[in-house]
C-alpha cells in the first residue's frame, strides 16, 4: 500500500526558501505517509483539523510564527509494523514563536507533542530559510489535552536551544 503526504507545504524554489501566509482549516486529513508536512514554513493557521491514521507523523515541520489550534490529532504511527517506536508522534515540529493551543493529541504511537531543538542547533543555509528556523524557543504551549499516547509520554522536548 502506496502513502504519500496529504498536506506538504513547500516553495516551488526548493524546501530551504519560506513559505508563508497560509491558513489550513477544517479539514480531515488520513491515511498518509504524513498528514501535514511544513518546509520554513512561517506566519501560517492550522486550526479545526482532525489529522489521523497516518503512517509515520500527523504534523511534521519547521517554521517561525505558525499557531496549530483547535486540532484533533490522533492515531498517528504505524501500529502494524512498529513495535516500542519512539518516533511517529502527534505533531514533530522546530522553529521558532510557534502556539501550540486548544488541540487534542491522543492515540498516537510515539509523543503526542514533540519539540525538536536538535535538529536546529546548528543552522545550515542549504537547509533552512534562516536562523529563525533552526532554532527552538519562543514557544507557547498551553490548554491542550494528551492523552493515550502508545510508546512515549504526551510530550518531549528535547535539545533546546534558547
Amino acid at each position: 500500500l502506496h502513502r504519500s503526504v496529504m498536506i506538504i507545504l513547500q516553495h516551488e524554489s526548493g524546501d530551504r526558501f519560506p513559505i508563508g501566509w497560509i491558513t489550513i482549516e477544517g479539514f480531515e486529513i488520513r491515511n498518509c505517509w504524513e498528514g501535514i508536512k511544513g518546509y520554513n514554513i512561517h506566519d501560517s493557521t492550522f486550526r479545526g483539523n482532525w489529522i489521523h491514521d497516518n503512517l509515520n507523523q500527523g504534523f511534521l515541520g519547521s517554521g517561525t510564527r505558525v499557531v496549530f489550534d483547535r486540532n484533533r490529532v490522533n492515531h498517528n504511527g504505524s501500529f502494524l509494523t512498529c513495535k516500542t517506536c519512539n518516533k511517529q508522534h502527534g505533531l514533530y515540529a522546530n522553529g521558532t514563536a510557534w502556539t501550540i493551543t486548544n488541540n487534542l493529541f491522543y492515540d498516537n504511537l510515539g509523543y503526542g507533542i514533540q519539540l525538536n531543538g536538535a535538529s536546529g542547533s546548528i543552522y545550515d543555509s542549504s537547509k533552512h530559510a534562516g536562523p529563525e528556523f533552526a532554532v527552538s524557543h519562543n514557544w507557547v504551549i498551553a490548554n491542550n489535552t494528551i492523552a493515550y499516547n502508545v510508546y512515549r509520554a504526551g510530550m518531549v522536548v528535547c535539545g533546546f536551544n534558547l
